[in-house]
């Protein structure tokens, strides 16, 4: 076998040119690592003219078998794949590489060459695989680009299905949820029962509530000599409270909160909530109920002359029709 000489290269730099060559079966001969001398010229990369270089890395693509290989600044070629006469004597007896210069594509002795090739062994030869040993270093750069972009853009369509498809989930369980939340509301509550005293105040606007969402409700008056027997069985010892299917409901203003969700007197969301005041609110009711109480609390009879806007809430709610059927028959007191 022919012995490799290193020619200029320093000895620390011999194992990265060998492990160059080692990849695809190209011995290195550590004891030529004494035959290299300081100074000899090194046949690298840079030193070539580009038509040159771009042939130097065409040979070495082949040698590797990677088609997208390109050199970087250290990348050096040993003497082993340069032919005698692309190489001269200098006057100081250095040997030197001529401008023209390439290596050469050497097969390993050891892989036998494969004769009989059948037609489907090229089958799964790409082309523009076998195209892309002639580009240059800016289209290998380009191409590279283009494949990361176009795995990119897969994943990310990859992605985006995965989001729709969840997304559709979801859509279903919240049109599902929402189908639940309308049965519940719509049903019908049974056995009510409204505790107050017999006259309008804190619970008309319960009862108010009650026959606008066309609910059956007992209406039980208590006077003030029975007051005391029911005292004890009432939340907090006050009225007036809310009983459903036995169970206990107080405060006003808890009591028109639940109604009002029932019957769809507030708003979709918190901010709707905020911003309702376009529409017809429990809090309305509340007020209308509430109305005359007020003119005799505040012993104000000229209420409706001074706050107009007050008595147009009350008027709005008296005015809907299951509102006013109930006001009309429920027994008569004035405040």
């Amino acid at each position: 076998m022919p012995k490799i000489v290193f020619h200029y290269f320093p000895v620390k730099a011999l194992v990265d040119l060998g492990r160059l060559c080692l990849r695809r079966n190209v011995r290195l001969l550590e004891d030529d690592a004494a035959d290299a001398r300081p100074g000899d010229q090194v046949p690298q990369f840079q030193a070539a003219e580009e038509l040159v270089r771009l042939k130097w890395i065409d040979v070495v693509r082949k040698q590797r078998s990677e088609y997208d290989w390109m050199p970087t600044e250290n990348t050096k070629i040993c003497s082993e794949h340069f032919d005698s006469e692309q190489k001269y004597t200098s006057a100081k007896g250095r040997t030197l590489l001529k401008k023209s210069a390439v290596p050469i594509f050497k097969r390993p002795e050891h892989i036998p060459l494969r004769e009989n090739l059948s037609p489907d062994s090229l089958d799964d030869v790409d082309i523009s695989d076998m195209e892309s040993i002639f580009d240059t270093p800016r289209k290998c750069a380009l191409k590279k680009k283009v494949h990361r972009l176009v795995c990119e853009k897969e994943n990310l369509q990859k992605r985006n299905k995965i989001l729709k498809q969840q997304n559709g989930r979801l859509k279903k369980k919240m049109a599902s949820t929402k189908t639940i939340l309308k049965t519940l509301k719509n049903r019908r509550m049974e056995n009510v029962t409204v505790y107050y005293f017999p006259v309008k105040a804190m619970g008309e606007s319960i009862r108010m509530l009650l026959a606008y969402g066309g609910q059956e409700f007992e209406d039980k008056r208590i006077g003030k000599d029975d007051w005391p027997a029911y005292k004890e069985s009432m939340p907090f010892g006050q009225m007036p409270v809310l009983e459903i299917n036995g169970k206990k409901y107080a405060q006003t203003v808890a009591i028109a909160r639940l109604l009002g969700r029932k019957y769809g007197l507030v708003g979709d969301d918190i901010e709707q909530d905020f911003e309702i005041d376009q529409n017809l609110t429990w809090g309305d009711f509340v007020i209308a109920g509430m109305y005359d109480c007020f003119k005799m609390i505040l012993k104000m009879p000229d209420l409706d002359e001074k706050y107009q806007n007050i008595k147009r809430i009350k008027n709005t709610v008296l005015s809907i029709p299951k509102v006013k059927e109930f006001c009309d028959a429920a027994p008569k007191c004035d405040w």
